[in-house]
C-alpha cells in the first residue's frame, strides 16, 4: 500500500521556525516585514487598523516598527491575546457594531493606515473559497473608504481566481498606485497575493456599485463586443485563433453557408456573419449595380473562407460604401464599427501602407506602461535618496550637539540609507601620524605612549623611552672614530654619571634617597 506524506511538516518552514525563535505569534509577521521594507508601509503611520488580525502576527510588527505612542487597532472575529500599546477587538468587520467602535476610538483622527491579511473558513471548493475570500477584500475595502485619510495605504490579501481583476480595477479607481506582489515569506503552493494600494484618493462621493459584491463580481455579458472581438480575430488573424471542437449547432447539417448581401450590410453583428459565412450572395439589383461593387469584390465574396486580410478589409469597405449611400439605418451602422472597419479605404488606396490599428493601438498602450514604469522607478530613485539625505541630516544634527564623536561616523553609506561597516577598522586606511594621531584624539581611552605609573616591571615595553638613546648619523672618515666629538655621546656620558651617584647614596627609613653632605 502507498505511504502517505505527512504535509504538515513541509508547513513548518524556516520562517515558521524564526518566528517562534523572535517572539512572533505567527508566521505572517514575516510577510509584513518584507511587505515594509519594500515600500515602507510603518515608518510614518501614526494610526493603524488592522483587519481579522488574530493572532496579533501584524500587530507585533506594527507596534515595533511605529512611531512610539501611535494608535493602534486590531479587529478579529477570534480572540487576541492582549499586545503591549494596542487595543483589540473580538468582532465582525462587516457588522455595524464594528464600525461604531472604531468610530469611537478613532474620534476625529483618520488611519494612515490599513492593513487586512484575512481568510475565510477554508475547505468546501477552491472557487468558493476564492469567491468568499474576495467578498470579504471589499468589505475592508469599505471600511477603509470610511477610515482611511487622504493619501493613506491599504494593504489585502487577495487569492488568484476569476474575479481578481474585477477587485483591481476598483482599487485603481480609489487609488493613486496599486502594486501587487508576493513576499517571499509567502508559501509558493499558496494563490494569495498582496496588494498595496498607495495614495487614497478619499472622494467626495463613492458609487455604492463600487462596494457591492453583486455587482462587482457579476459576469457583465457583453455579447455583442465578445462576438465582435472573437470575429476581428477570426478574421484578421486566423493563424492565431485556437479552433476548439465545439461540435456544430443543433439543426446546422450543412457546413457551407450563404449569406444575403442586404442582411449582411444592415445588421448590427455583420463580423459574426462574415466570420460564419462561405459566400455573400448579391439580391439587390442596386447592390449589384452600385460603383463599388467592382469585379473584385464579385470575385472575393464567391468564397470568404479562402480571403486574406487585405481582401476581407476590401469587403468591409464595401459594405461601409454601400451602407452610406442605399440604407437609411446608415449613419448608426456606421458609428458601432470599429476604428479599423473606418479606415478600410485608406488601407485600400495605399495597398497595405499603413499600419493595422489594432497594432497601433497595442503600441500606444506599450508606450504607455513604458512611461509609467519609468514614472514609478523616478519616483522610488527619488523617495530613496530623500530619505538618505534625511538620514545625512540628523546625523549632521547630532554632531552638532556633540551626541555622537566623530570617530564614531561610519566612513559611509550605503544606498538603503543604512550604514555599512565594511572597512570600518581597517588599519590601512591609517597612511600617517597625524592619522593616528586624529583618531587616538578622537578615543579618550587611547594612548600611543606608555604610561610610567602604570608599567609592570615584568613587561616588556617596545614604545618610546626617556632613557632610550636617539640614533645619530656618524661619519667614520670626519671623526676619525672619535666619539668625544658627538654632543650625544656627551649627554650619554653625563647621564652615566649621575646614574653613578644616585646608586651610592644611602636611603632613609622610607626608602627615599638622602644626598651625602
Amino acid at each position: 500500500m502507498g505511504k502517505k506524506a505527512k504535509t504538515g511538516k513541509l508547513r513548518r518552514d524556516k520562517f515558521y521556525h524564526l518566528a517562534k525563535e523572535s517572539g512572533f505569534r505567527s508566521r505572517a509577521a514575516f510577510k509584513l516585514l518584507q511587505l515594509n521594507r519594500e515600500h515602507r508601509i510603518l515608518e510614518n503611520a501614526r494610526v493603524l487598523i488592522d483587519l481579522c488580525a488574530a493572532p496579533g502576527g501584524w500587530l507585533q510588527v506594527a507596534e515595533k516598527h511605529m512611531p512610539v505612542s501611535s494608535l493602534i487597532i486590531g479587529v478579529d472575529l477570534a480572540p487576541i491575546k492582549p499586545i503591549p500599546h494596542t487595543i483589540t477587538y473580538q468582532e465582525d468587520i462587516t457588522s455595524e457594531k464594528c464600525r461604531q467602535l472604531l468610530k469611537k476610538d478613532l474620534g476625529t483622527f483618520k488611519a494612515d493606515v490599513i492593513l487586512h491579511d484575512g481568510a475565510p473558513n477554508v475547505g468546501k471548493s477552491w472557487i468558493h473559497d476564492a469567491y468568499q475570500q474576495n467578498v470579504l477584500t471589499l468589505n475592508a475595502l469599505k471600511l477603509a473608504t470610511e477610515f482611511l485619510r487622504k493619501g493613506g495605504i491599504f494593504v489585502t490579501k487577495l487569492f488568484r481566481s476569476k474575479d481578481y481583476y474585477s477587485l483591481l480595477w476598483v482599487f485603481q479607481q480609489m487609488f493613486k498606485r496599486v502594486d501587487s506582489t508576493k513576499p517571499q515569506a509567502s508559501r509558493n503552493e499558496s494563490a494569495e497575493i498582496f496588494v498595496i494600494c498607495h495614495g487614497y484618493l478619499a472622494p467626495d462621493k463613492i458609487d455604492p456599485k463600487f462596494l457591492d459584491y453583486k455587482h462587482v463580481f457579476t459576469e457583465i455579458d457583453n455579447d455583442i463586443t465578445d462576438v465582435q472581438t472573437k470575429a476581428k480575430q477570426r478574421l484578421k488573424h486566423p493563424e492565431k485563433f485556437i479552433r476548439s471542437r465545439e461540435g456544430y449547432p443543433e439543426g446546422d447539417y450543412t457546413l457551407y453557408h450563404k449569406l444575403e448581401a442586404t442582411k449582411f450590410i444592415q445588421t448590427e453583428n455583420f463580423l459574426e456573419l462574415l466570420a460564419m459565412a462561405n459566400e455573400i450572395t448579391i439580391d439587390d439589383e442596386r447592390i449589384l449595380e452600385h460603383p463599388q461593387t467592382t469585379a473584385e469584390i464579385k470575385e472575393c465574396i464567391k468564397d470568404i473562407k479562402v480571403l486574406g486580410r487585405r481582401e476581407i478589409t476590401l469587403i468591409l469597405a464595401w459594405r461601409r460604401h454601400l451602407a452610406a449611400s442605399l440604407f437609411k439605418k446608415a449613419p448608426s451602422i456606421v458609428e458601432q464599427q470599429s476604428d479599423e472597419t473606418k479606415t478600410v479605404e485608406t488601407t485600400e488606396n495605399d495597398r497595405g501602407g499603413e499600419k493595422d490599428d489594432e497594432e497601433d493601438d497595442m503600441d500606444k498602450d506599450i508606450e504607455e506602461q513604458l512611461l509609467k514604469l519609468s514614472e514609478q522607478q523616478r519616483k522610488e530613485a527619488k523617495r530613496k535618496r530623500k530619505h538618505i539625505m534625511k538620514e545625512k541630516r540628523k546625523l549632521r544634527d547630532r554632531l552638532a550637539l556633540k551626541m555622537v564623536l566623530p570617530g564614531d561616523i561610519h566612513d559611509h553609506e550605503t544606498a538603503e540609507g543604512g550604514k555599512n561597516d565594511q572597512g570600518l577598522f581597517d588599519l590601512e586606511k591609517i597612511k600617517t601620524r597625524k592619522q593616528l594621531l586624529e583618531i587616538s584624539s578622537a578615543i579618550p581611552d587611547m594612548d600611543l605612549g606608555i604610561d610610567q605609573a602604570v608599567r609592570d616591571d615584568d613587561d616588556v615595553y617596545l614604545g618610546q623611552d626617556k632613557n632610550r638613546i636617539p640614533r645619530v648619523a656618524y661619519d667614520k672618515d670626519k671623526n676619525n672614530g672619535d666619539l668625544s666629538s658627538i654632543d650625544i655621546y656627551k649627554q650619554y656620558l653625563e647621564d652615566d654619571d649621575e646614574n653613578d651617584e644616585d646608586e651610592l647614596m644611602p636611603y632613609d627609613s622610607e626608602h627615599r634617597q638622602v644626598k651625602l653632605d
